[in-house]
């Protein structure tokens, strides 16, 4: 039977509670704010800093009323201040997001005669009111800031701007920062002088340029922040000391003095995202490249990924130059659209300038994956295949196959642009020589993903006796006992409504599922209806309870719009209730289940107190 829900624990329950007269108190500041009271923009950047206020010092510059939430709040650790910030924002977000599209056209319609600090939703305070405190992690998800500047928008406002600018400088502490949406061109000063702790950082959709990640990578005369112990002992033991709110707005004039008076300093930022960022160019990637010293993971991609960028840069250099170039990148990705093919030279060149790769997110051929292999630290593997399934892929797990944890194939040939590969491949076969060739050459594997419609070399499957193997059921039974001992996470995914034989051979899929007592997430998607019945799935649960299972997923595809289901009864959803005890998503969208079926079952769980959840699509009728 699946879990009961745990009674929640007090401090828990205390954070809820804290959380939500925070927000109560926040908003109710923000409402009383003067807009008049805002600090004008300064026109140049400050020749001298101030310290600010620990956290439990008198901080003048706070309205009386934000000091008493502030004086209030202090009353915890920093920890604890951390996660009572981060349900606060969790909290405005659910809020937000009701009816947002309602709201924003009304907030259109009434724009003359709404109040500006209708529209602050108590974030403003809260900025304002954590100067002082040790925050790691602000917690404002992408999504936050996105609603906030959907208003912001509307309203033709930067307050929220000029507020983030101004706390950022009192929150030296922060190691994540999402900024997505509003980041520009002078919150990068500003990160750059007074984050030094920062290591992972979000620009998405913002107005940064290549001069901004310029200036990111800028010091100042501004020192560490100084350790000082706190009198309190429910405070934490030290306070970060920092500066005076600053950096609001620069002319154009004072960011391209800043950009020359500011040395390089190579932050210690290992992640940066900056998904949907137009104004960043390929010089700015490179700048990043040759500059941030410690970066790991790099996210962009406009007209060109980070992949085809390496390997332009790369193509630039002497063999000889690019030992002193080498890049501590552990992720990269090169999908759809793209202006570059790479080949087997290309990967060489990738090789030596980006040695430390573990994660790689590929769109190529066949041809193209033994050399792959040169990769050593590479454990992560998603690659999308525009030919077909053939040696090489074979030749890669090979080599590499016991140093895999996850691995991720999308095989969907096209025949107007690989009309010589049509010729020499097979349909039907993608997921049996897949799932085969990974059981047998990656033991350690965690995660599969196996999706497409794509062909298979007919000279793997007579090398592999691919036919032979899936004949022979005593074959299948001896073998499968020693596969996918570490497997966590199964997905199948067939998504072309014209292949119906795109599936996967019942007798292995059967025993494999037999075998694989560590499976967490069971994910099938497409043509499986015509063999996993009750009795099917009966047989498997005899033999594996699947102890470890969280979400089971098995469902039709209907992209091209025809209808389908698979033929699981109540029968199936009651025996996997009673056989697995850590089932916490259970979605049955395509099953034979009535209405009345379904609303028991919800009955059911809710009477037992279940942690579980259950659910399903909703049909037109």
């Amino acid at each position: 039977m699946p879990r009961r829900r745990g009674v929640a624990s007090l401090y828990s329950l205390g954070v809820s509670a804290t959380s939500n007269l925070l927000l109560q108190g926040c908003q109710k500041c923000d409402a009383n704010t003067d807009l008049f009271s805002y600090p004008p923009s300064p026109t140049k950047s400050p020749t001298k800093i101030k310290i600010s206020p620990c956290r439990y010092e008198v901080d003048t510059t706070l309205s009386v009323e934000l000091r008493v939430v502030k004086d209030w709040l202090g009353n915890l650790p920093d920890t604890v201040v951390e996660e009572v910030v981060s349900s606060t924002l969790f909290n405005l977000e659910a809020r937000l997001l009701v009816d947002k599209d309602k709201k924003l056209i009304l907030t259109l319609i009434n724009i003359e005669t709404i109040k500006m600090n209708d529209f602050f939703f108590g974030i403003h305070s809260l900025l304002n009111i954590l100067r002082g405190f040790c925050i790691t992690n602000l917690n404002i998800s992408k999504r936050l800031w996105c609603i906030l500047w959907e208003y912001e928008e509307i309203l033709n406002s930067k307050l929220l701007r000029e507020v983030v600018a101004t706390a950022l400088p009192h929150l030296p502490s922060l190691s994540t920062l999402n900024l997505a949406y509003l980041a520009d061109d002078r919150m990068m000063i500003t990160i750059g002088k007074y984050l030094p702790c920062l290591l992972s950082l979000d620009i998405s959709n913002s107005l940064v340029t290549d001069r901004g990640i310029k200036l990111l990578a800028g010091s100042s005369s501004v020192s560490s922040p100084r350790l000082q112990p706190s009198p309190s002992v429910v405070r934490n033991l030290s306070n970060l000391l920092d500066t005076e709110p600053i950096l609001i707005e620069y002319s154009d004039r004072d960011i391209t003095s800043l950009s020359t008076e500011l040395k390089p300093v190579f932050l210690k930022l290992e992640s940066l995202t900056m998904q949907s960022c137009d104004c960043i160019t390929e010089c700015g990637i490179r700048f990043i490249l040759e500059k941030y010293k410690n970066m790991k993971t790099l996210v962009y991609h406009q007209r060109r990924s980070v992949f085809e960028i390496i390997i332009k840069w790369s193509s630039e250099m002497e063999h000889e130059d690019i030992k002193s170039k080498i890049v501590k990148l552990e992720m990269l990705e090169h999908g759809f659209p793209y202006g570059v093919t790479p080949f087997s030279e290309q990967i060489n060149r990738l090789l030596s300038i980006c040695p430390h790769l573990t994660n790689l997110n590929l769109v190529t051929d066949d041809s193209i994956l033994p050399y792959l292999s040169g990769f050593s630290h590479l454990s992560s593997l998603t690659v999308e295949l525009e030919d077909w399934i053939g040696e090489g892929f074979i030749t890669f797990l090979r080599t590499r196959g016991e140093h895999l944890r996850e691995i991720s194939v999308s095989c969907s040939t096209d025949p107007d642009s690989v009309l010589e590969t049509v010729e020499g491949g097979q349909q039907g076969h993608l997921f049996n020589i897949v799932v085969l060739a990974v059981a047998t050459l990656c033991s350690k594997v965690t995660k599969l993903s196996v999706s497409g419609c794509g062909l298979v070399s007919s000279q793997i499957v007579e090398s592999l006796e691919l036919l032979t193997h899936l004949n022979s059921t005593q074959w299948i039974r001896n073998n499968s006992r020693n596969w996918f001992r570490n497997l966590e996470v199964l997905m199948l995914m067939s998504y072309e409504e014209t292949l119906p034989s795109m599936t996967i051979h019942s007798v292995l899929l059967q025993y494999i599922l037999k075998a694989v007592s560590s499976l967490q997430i069971l994910s099938l998607e497409g043509n499986f209806g015509t063999f996993f019945t009750d009795d099917y799935l009966r047989s498997v649960l005899l033999e594996n309870r699947f102890p470890q299972l969280r979400i089971l997923d098995i469902s039709v595809n209907d992209q091209g719009g025809v209808p389908g289901s698979i033929p699981l009864t109540i029968s199936s959803a009651q025996s996997l209730l009673e056989k697995c005890d850590l089932l916490s998503e259970l979605r049955i969208s395509d099953w034979d289940i009535s209405d009345t079926e379904f609303t028991g079952l919800q009955e059911q769980v809710n009477t037992n107190n279940w942690n579980l959840s259950l659910t399903r699509k909703r049909r037109v009728v």
